[in-house]
């Protein structure tokens, strides 16, 4: 009856998800994900005062300033559930259960009892609420421009959670988690991965959801420096240097979701290009023209502390991370001494291998091409945008001294008969899929205890991968005439962001998220 009831759970979770699941597949995903900053946006930089932007009509100082509030949403969510899990739905399942399936994540890890199942769907959410300010100094050919995004981020990860057994009444038996038989703390998924603590193991310190997470304060503040070598009122083409500091936040291991406003952290330099052609004019007051902007900046290296999983066991290839042990940083683990003693602590790995890292970047490019209209006071600007980041490359500093004596518990007992002791026994090829209970004497390590050491630790599960976005954008905008030399304006846009076409068949399977905004900017000229 149990086994009919998960299966029929696990054909309603298709059912709702058929045009996302693939029939053969394998858990896999990262441990972060770090998305476009709000500062890199030359969509939103161009529309609505790019006529008061490079003017070849002032001989001395010009300026512009604009402020423009936007709110921004994810959509296609269960695109991001792929990028850190494979796949939008996962089967968790306890060691007792009969017929667990290959891919079934281990409720033992978590607290919840041996007997738990469920099927879980996990609905990642990101939002923006920003208001971004754009000062642009001109003089003769030479320009100065700062732009900075200041507001909240809110990040979520809801778990959608069917419950097939909680498993009320069963019990870990003795030894397992502690001496005596323990109780499970937790009733659900949900509830575990907010962290608990049973027997002799601690809670989560690091990867939980607990929430909605939010972080409020300023994006990168970008500062351009440079000068025009066409400057025409039919067109113009410039180059400047582009600097983004870092004012936004880290990212925040403490939680599996982690919000980020800014570009993670990093120093920005590179070197930009700007332009725009007059490509049709009636009666010398409706025109239309052509804008191009390429933004190429690189990132300078930054110290953050990030979470890491394992390679798979003898497969220590740093060349390829699709040897990382999915989900390993959640197995139970052993804390040792220095003599090999275990201390009769036990905890999530994650707890061990979040540690302190080099994170690089490399290079970002941000390109747009739009057609801008004008006749008289109305303005509207309609086109395409295109964002394109190298993947991260992340180098442990002085692993040996932050990774403490931990071994890999897996589904080992903490405790030992004849004589009654704490147990050194571990399982150092334990999965996040874990084994039946009955196996632990065919899984566990005959020279235990085998300790975690740095080349087990897989540096490119914390690293992003390379990331690609697609933006149509549009904008409407007024303006009036001039008052005591002040001229305002006005305007309203949007833009929808989508993924960049990546084969489906590698991992990860997306890697960025999709967004639509919605803004309003005001400004004036003088």
């Amino acid at each position: 009856m149990k086994c009919t009831t998960i299966r029929l759970a696990r054909i309603i979770v298709c059912i709702l998800y058929a045009h996302n699941i693939y029939a053969d597949f394998t858990l896999y995903g990262k441990t972060i994900m770090v998305p476009r900053s709000s500062s890199c946006n030359a969509a939103r930089d161009l529309v609505g005062s790019r006529q008061f932007l490079y003017r070849h009509d002032r001989k001395g100082f010009y300026t512009n300033f604009s402020v423009t509030p936007e709110y921004a949403s994810t959509y296609n969510t269960h695109r991001i559930a792929q990028y850190f899990f494979g796949y939008n739905a996962i089967d968790i399942s306890g060691s007792l259960v009969d017929d667990r399936g290959e891919n079934d994540i281990l409720a033992d890890y978590f607290g919840l009892s041996p007997k738990f199942q469920s099927v879980v769907v996990p609905h990642p959410h990101i939002s923006y609420t920003l208001t971004t300010f754009d000062w642009f100094v001109g003089y003769h050919n030479f320009y100065f421009r700062a732009i900075l995004p200041v507001g909240i981020t809110r990040w979520s990860v809801c778990l959608d959670e069917s419950i097939v057994n909680d498993g009320s009444g069963t019990l870990f038996p003795p030894l397992y988690m502690d001496e005596y038989a323990v109780l499970p703390p937790a009733d659900s998924f949900n509830e575990a991965m907010a962290g608990v603590s049973y027997g002799q193991v601690d809670a989560l310190r690091f990867g939980r959801i607990n929430g909605s997470q939010k972080y409020s304060g300023a994006s990168d503040l970008v500062l351009m420096l440079g000068g025009l070598i066409v400057n025409h009122e039919e067109s113009h083409v410039g180059f400047h240097l582009r600097c983004a500091a870092p004012t936004g936040n880290k990212p925040n291991p403490e939680y599996f979701f982690t919000p980020i406003l800014g570009n993670g952290h990093f120093w920005e330099l590179g070197l930009c290009f700007t332009s725009h052609t007059q490509i049709w004019e009636r009666d010398d007051e409706e025109f239309i023209s052509l804008w191009v902007d390429m933004n190429g900046t690189y990132f300078f290296n930054t110290h953050q502390y990030r979470s890491f999983d394992l390679y798979e066991p003898n497969l220590c290839n740093p060349c390829d991370s699709t040897l990382a042990r999915f989900g390993s940083r959640y197995i139970l683990a052993k804390n040792f001494d220095s003599t090999g003693n275990y201390t009769g602590v036990t905890a999530p790995l994650i707890n061990s291998t979040t540690l302190d890292c080099k994170v690089n970047a490399n290079l970002q490019f941000d390109i747009v091409f739009m057609f801008a209209y004008q006749h008289k006071h109305l303005g509207f600007d309609i086109g395409y945008n295109g964002w394109i980041k190298s993947r991260e490359l992340v180098k442990l500093d002085d692993c040996d001294c932050q990774l403490t004596n931990v071994g890999l518990k897996g589904i080992q007992n903490v405790e030992q008969v004849m004589p009654v002791m704490d147990s050194p026994v571990t399982q150092s090829t334990a999965t996040l899929h874990g084994n039946y209970l009955f196996e632990q004497s065919f899984v566990s390590d005959s020279n235990s205890p085998v300790l975690v050491s740095c080349p087990n630790i897989d540096p490119q599960s914390a690293a992003t991968s390379s990331q690609m976005t697609h933006k149509i954008f549009a904008h409407i905008n007024h303006v009036w005439d001039p008052m005591h030399c002040v001229q305002p304006y006005l305007g309203v846009g949007g833009e929808v962001e989508f993924e960049g076409i990546r084969p489906s068949d590698l991992p990860p399977m997306k890697n960025t998220r999709s967004l639509w905004a919605l803004w309003a900017k005001g400004g004036f000229a003088y």
